[in-house]
């Protein structure tokens, strides 16, 4: 999966999950009817792509960003 987006695990790109985690919380706003449904929640991707990491900082990254996005974010 992460391969499509050019994310190589252990390596510099992985600081790409940190945009990515961004682009699922700012642009991702499922209806009501997705949420009560059986697909893949949002906050079950971003904390799979969370474990994915190896590398702590890009971890720690992630979810500075994952929670300025979330206190900020204003639709």
């Amino acid at each position: 999966m992460l391969e499509s987006a050019g994310v190589q695990l252990g390596t510099d790109s992985e600081a790409l999950l940190i945009d990515i985690v961004r682009f699922i919380v700012v642009n991702v706003f499922p209806n009501n009817e997705v949420i009560q449904s059986k697909t893949l929640q949002r906050y079950c991707l971003i904390g799979h792509l969370l474990n994915l990491s190896k590398n702590n900082l890009v971890k720690a990254w992630t979810l500075q960003s994952l929670f300025i996005d979330w206190l900020y974010y204003d639709e």
